[in-house]
């Protein structure tokens, strides 16, 4: 008679892990009811039987992929062959519970992307289950159950809720999109304030759903549709960086991006790790805010997106598309970068709370002004940039930096001469001290800025700072030098002050 197993706070009595008889109709809706109450490790007890041909397979793959110790994968098999149906069809445990083919590789990538540990035990069924998951449709109820898993402190238990979420968004479940775990994600990496050490696990988790989620036939979830454009592995590793950009309504641009992104054979940074040579700096992409906004009535859209700069090795390369509201943009060193977004009136930064971001954002925002100024008025290209011949529609023009785009970014890092200073400061939080603000005025501020702003903290729109000769004297020096490159150099100096 086996004895009673006890697993993540449950009791499964020796009657309970006898197996009925598999042509039983009460016994396969029994299965089907534990399964949907069942707790992480008694999932991943289910998948690791199913992908191994025996209980000691499935025991090793439990204890060499997911850290287990000896009693919770001992526990963990036992309950999940009784639970369990089939064997021999998936090559992961997590790709199981997602219900898409994924790699031994891809499985550890997303699971050392989470926060935490491998505990003793892992969450209750209560806190992760299919019926938990289920049951959280909205954005809030997505953020409260993510945020549950993380705080066990338990890393299985958490890639066991990305994977459920993400078999949910694989099968179309009307109360689960994309955009909902955009809208979800707890933190805008330039908002008010930085993410708690809680805000990032729960954001990584969601973001790994979302990842798991672009294995699948059907392609990416962009909102209103789903792309298939690139192959399965190439979806899954820009899946944690598009996910902050997407809306409800899919844009054209960003699909764009994607496409051409592809077309390139562009990679991407995994979460946690940056593309670029320097640490970021807050300040200099606030200078490349004022910039933008203070040229904002000059900045003339192109017509003929994508745009492409491939930079120097130890600079930025810049892929950049832009729809009615907003530029979208790749951003990476060396052909691996990062996505990011902003708005073209307070040109406010979307995207993935990691580093690196602060600085895409800066360099996006810098090619954005060369190519909305100086390259408008020259489209040939000017004395720092340089259109190159052939190229695709699909992969969008190209520029290659100059001579003189080197010796402009040198002597601003070494400080030998300085960009003008901006005539507007950008749309900004402002601390009141007891002060309360402005319904008005916080109408005005991003609702994602509103839910992270303090109930003494304002909005403070885009104003002028420096008169009409600063603005004479910027113009005059973004028509003939690049943006870019002043975005560089003012980086290169930041990392050696």
């Amino acid at each position: 008679m086996p004895r009673t197993i006890r697993l993540d706070g449950s009791e499964w009595s020796p009657e309970t892990l006898q197996k009925p008889h598999t042509s039983s109709l009460a016994a396969a809706q029994w299965r089907a009811e534990a399964r949907s109450l069942a707790s992480p490790s008694v999932l991943l007890g289910i998948a690791a039987v199913a992908c191994t041909a025996a209980a000691s397979d499935a025991r090793t793959l439990l204890r060499a992929e997911f850290g287990f110790g000896k009693a919770r994968a001992d526990a963990s098999v036992r309950v999940g062959a009784a639970l369990g149906e089939d064997s021999g069809v998936s090559k992961s445990a997590l790709g199981y519970l997602a219900g898409v083919k994924m790699s031994g590789a891809q499985q550890w990538a997303l699971t050392t992307m989470l926060a935490g540990s491998t505990q003793d035990t892992g969450a209750s069924g209560a806190t992760v289950s299919p019926t938990t998951v289920k049951r959280s449709g909205g954005p809030k109820a997505l953020g409260r159950l993510a945020r549950k898993a993380v705080k066990t402190g338990d890393r299985p238990s958490q890639a066991v809720c990305a994977a459920l979420l993400a078999s949910r968004l694989d099968s179309n479940d009307a109360g689960l999109s994309a955009h909902g775990l955009t809208e979800a994600l707890s933190n805008t990496f330039m908002g008010p304030r930085r993410a708690s050490a809680t805000q990032k696990a729960t954001d990584r988790l969601l973001v790994a759903a979302y990842a798991m989620s672009g294995l699948s036939t059907t392609g990416l979830d962009l909102g209103s549709q789903r792309w298939v454009g690139a192959p399965a592995g190439w979806r899954h590793q820009a899946a944690p960086w598009l996910l902050p950009l997407l809306d409800e309504a899919t844009s054209p641009a960003l699909v764009q991006l994607l496409d051409a992104a592809r077309a390139r054979g562009l990679k991407f940074a995994a979460p946690g790790t940056t593309p670029f040579v320097h640490e970021d700096s807050r300040d200099v992409t606030e200078y490349m805010r004022n910039i933008a906004v203070g040229q904002a009535s000059a900045l003339t859209k192109w017509t003929d997106w994508p745009t492409w700069f491939g930079g120097d090795p130890s600079g930025a390369q810049v892929l950049l598309t832009q729809d009615d509201d907003y530029a979208y943009a790749w951003v990476g060193r060396g052909g691996r970068g990062q996505l990011v977004a902003f708005d073209t009136t307070d040109f406010i930064g979307w995207g993935l709370d990691e580093p690196g971001m602060t600085q895409a954002l800066a360099y996006a925002l810098g090619w954005y002004v060369d190519v909305s100024i100086s390259l408008r008025a020259s489209p040939g290209g000017t004395p720092t940039v340089k259109r190159a011949a052939g190229g695709s529609k699909a992969q969008g023009i190209t520029y290659k930096p100059t001579p003189a785009y080197g010796t402009q970014r040198a002597g601003v890092a070494l400080g030998h001469h300085s960009p003008p200073k901006p005539h507007m400061r950008a749309a900004h939080v402002r601390n009141l001290g007891y002060g309360t603000p402005s319904e008005e005025a916080l109408s005005h501020a991003p609702a994602k800025y509103r839910s992270q702003m303090g109930l003494h903290e304002t909005w403070i729109r885009s104003a002028s700072v420096g008169g009409a000769a600063a603005q004479a004297e910027l113009e005059t020096h973004l028509s003939k030098y690049s943006a870019l490159a002043d975005a560089l150099g003012l980086m290169d100096r930041s990392s050696d002050a």
